[in-house]
């Protein structure tokens, strides 16, 4: 990556020495240098070395990288093999693990050969190389948040003298916790527990819960720290004590391979394809309330789980994925199938399924999310997204993926990743061992690809079926397309290859404008054997009552043909709500609607023919994507070519944000503003991540508001606004600050 290095080379002067394509490689990795203006290379390394930078380009970080810059930040400028004996020192280091890692760390310009066979690091690295190493705050950090009567009676407890001020008490833990002997001391008279639970944490870092008797010891002492929502871990000093003479606590390595052997089984994704098929097979049948708000509430969920035997959790992903991928309407009136839904109902099966696993990848929406289903893109965005992670299982196919994951990002959350795992699990595209081989053309966007790729691992599609007298349909393999839609259409799906051929859904058929005979000739077409007597009974007797009565609108009235089941009508008890009456022989009238009238003598067992029912108009789809914004950044081979055309390199100031957009004193604009936070601002509108800002309107009214895929309009900026749920406008001057979203 480097030619001829001079000796004790500084970081403006490394990033000089870089050939073109590896400089314009470095600034891809790091967007925030494409959306400033850059005039030197001393401008370069301020804007790469400045906190919020360096802390953002470590969360793209694998944790092996991460853990060799907080080394060398504790070090100094070390040697490839002052960090191999550091590491050493923790557990076996494989060869070229150290070499691999900085190797990483240089291509994003988070370490710098000098010159001198040393690895240097930014100054904000070095400022965190503590944390990175799993040291954690020091107790003179945790002290200075915490009241003077708690400090005080941590004194008591370790024996120490008692302090005139909140100052005093901090100052005088802190110098308890350097002296190792004063330490040693205390954790010999601790219970055992509390031993036991310094180790672990040495070696692992934070734990999500500790034994009582050990937590309430560190707890009395000042000596537990909160690090994160659940987590809790122990002050620097403590866990230097029991590392001894390790700096760190376990080598971060790789994950290999997985020993268990890879299955290549596309059922899981056929399964959401059947499923999505039996959900919107119910809404296009029934309708749903929805919740005020807009979208499906619990209990609506709760209800269409029971018709489905399915759990509530399988329903809620469903409706999600319905609307993401279009099939259902959203909004105020959720839950319509839309007719690119019914486009979809008439694929086969294993493009409807790629269908799905696209939409999913596309919206990357993953674990329980409290927004009501079918209420617009409400979920809340991870790092990595579920195509980035996705795509980086592919590069590894035979790696497990949350182990393998979760050591990839160090910075993303792990529950995240977890729920992101589950969610590729459930879509059938990763298992515990691995992805499967469908998933590298689907991250490509490459259906075509996808469908040939699952449909060579299937089983030969099955054109036939085996019809038993109690009108059971057994099909042995994969139905065909036609086959499924004939059992969809005359039965009643019991599993994924059982069908059941029932009077309702016969008569539902012949409704729709089948013929019996001809419902039988397919059958016949289609069976393995002679179709059964009783089956065809079943077909012709339901092909036979049809239409016996004849129901028209009007107000309401019912032809009957038979005289004598006229007035069969007119008695029977189950039709009283029709208050039927008699016009002439033969004719009967209701006060109720056709369709109410139609449901009625169904249910009393009769089977009326009657109107056809007013098909439903179909709303468009309405696909849950994330806004796309074309940034007005400039490339890599840009800043390069302006860089190596800048005069001689000043060091000119870090503070304003490159103008997105033409117009006059653009820059200015961001002059209020501190520069750690135009850096955090501009990198918010390069990569249209979340940011919150601190925004004063024009009322004069101070809100704090999360905002992404911010978009530079020269005057104003555009973004989504979380508060409002909507995309709003913001004045420059009036972000008063910027900060990470917490």
């Amino acid at each position: 990556m480097v030619g001829t290095v001079p000796d004790g080379i500084s970081y403006s002067a490394w990033l000089a020495s870089l050939d073109d394509a590896a400089l314009a490689a470095l600034l891809a990795r790091r967007p925030e240098t494409l959306a400033r203006q850059l005039r030197s290379f001393n401008d370069l390394a301020g804007l790469l070395s400045n906190p919020i930078s360096v802390d953002e380009a470590l969360r793209q970080l694998d944790r092996s990288a991460v853990q060799i810059a907080g080394v060398i930040g504790t070090l100094g400028p070390s040697s490839t093999a002052d960090v191999q004996a550091a590491l050493v020192r923790s557990g076996d280091v494989p060869s070229g693990h150290v070499k691999a890692a900085l190797d990483r760390l240089t291509r994003s310009g988070l370490a710098w050969p000098d010159g001198r066979k040393r690895w240097q690091v930014p100054k904000a690295i070095i400022a965190k190389a503590g944390g990175l190493c799993g040291f954690g705050p020091p107790v003179l950090a945790t002290a200075e948040r915490t009241q003077f009567f708690v400090l005080r009676t941590a004194l008591q407890t370790l024996g120490l003298d008692d302090a005139r001020s909140a100052r005093d008490a901090v100052f005088t833990l802190s110098a308890w916790a350097r002296e190792e002997k004063a330490v040693a001391a205390a954790v010999k008279k601790a219970p055992a527990s509390v031993r036991k639970a310094l180790e672990h944490i040495a070696v692992h870092g934070p734990v999500r819960s500790l034994d009582d008797d050990a937590a309430r010891w560190l707890a009395e002492r000042c000596l537990l720290v909160q690090s994160g929502p659940d987590t809790v871990t122990v002050p620097a000093e403590l866990v230097a004590f029991a590392r001894g003479d390790r700096l760190v606590g376990v080598v971060r390595l790789e994950p290999g391979p997985s020993a268990a052997a890879a299955t290549h089984d596309p059922a899981p994704l056929l399964a959401v394809a059947t499923g999505m098929r039996a959900l919107l097979a119910l809404l296009d049948r029934s309708t749903v309330k929805p919740l005020q708000s807009g979208g499906i509430g619990v209990q609506e969920q709760r209800r269409l789980a029971k018709a489905l035997d399915t759990e509530p959790d399988v329903v809620r992903r469903l409706l999600h994925l319905g609307g993401d991928a279009g099939l259902l309407s959203t909004g105020s009136r959720p839950a319509l199938v839309t007719t690119e839904g019914m486009a979809w109902l008439e694929q086969a099966d294993v493009p409807a399924a790629v269908d799905l696993a696209l939409a999913a990848i596309e919206a990357g929406r993953i674990g329980p999310d409290g927004a009501a289903p079918l209420w617009g893109p409400s979920w809340v965005r991870t790092r990595p997204t579920l195509r980035t992670a996705l795509a980086a299982l592919v590069d590894h196919p035979d790696r497990p993926p949350l182990p393998w994951l979760t050591w990839r990002w160090y910075g993303a959350d792990e529950d995240q990743l977890a729920s992101m795992v589950a969610e590729l699990e459930w879509l059938g595209l990763a298992t515990t061992s691995g992805v499967q081989p469908w998933a590298a053309p689907l991250v490509a966007g490459d259906a075509v690809a996808a469908v040939q790729v699952i449909e060579s691992v299937l089983p030969a599609e099955q054109d036939d079926v085996v019809l038993q007298a109690d009108g059971t349909a057994v099909v042995a393999g994969r139905p065909s397309a036609a086959l499924r839609r004939l059992l969809d259409r005359i039965a009643r799906r019991e599993s994924d290859r059982t069908w059941r051929i029932e009077a309702d859904c016969v008569r539902a058929a012949i409704d729709e404008g089948a013929d019996a005979d001809e419902l039988v000739e397919r059958l016949r077409a289609h069976s393995r054997h002679a179709v059964p007597q009783v089956v065809e009974r079943l077909v012709h007797d339901v092909g036979g009552q049809h239409g016996r009565i004849v129901v028209r609108a009007s107000s309401t009235l019912l032809r009957v043909d038979d005289e004598p089941l006229a007035i069969t009508l007119l008695r029977d008890r189950k039709l009283k709500a029709l208050g039927l009456a008699e016009v002439q022989p033969g004719v009967l009238t209701s006060a109720k609607k056709p369709a109410d009238v139609l449901a009625a003598l169904r249910a009393a067992g009769y089977a009326p023919a009657g109107p056809p029912e007013t098909a439903r108009r179909r709303p468009a789809a309405t696909k849950n994507q994330s806004r796309q914004y074309a940034g007005r950044t400039a490339t890599p081979a840009d800043v390069v070519r302006a860089l190596r055309e800048a005069a001689v390199p000043d060091d000119a100031s870090l503070a304003t944000v490159h103008e997105l957009h033409p117009a006059p004193r653009a820059a200015a604009r961001f002059d209020h503003l501190p520069t750690a936070e135009r850096i955090l601002l501009a990198r918010a509108i390069t990569d249209g991540g979340p940011v919150e800002i601190d925004y004063v309107d024009s009322g004069r009214r101070l809100t704090t508001r999360v905002v992404e895929d911010l978009h530079d309009l020269g005057g104003l900026l555009e973004g989504w606004c979380r508060l409002r749920d909507d995309e709003r406008n913001f004045a420059p001057e009036g972000i008063i600050a910027v900060r990470p979203v917490p």
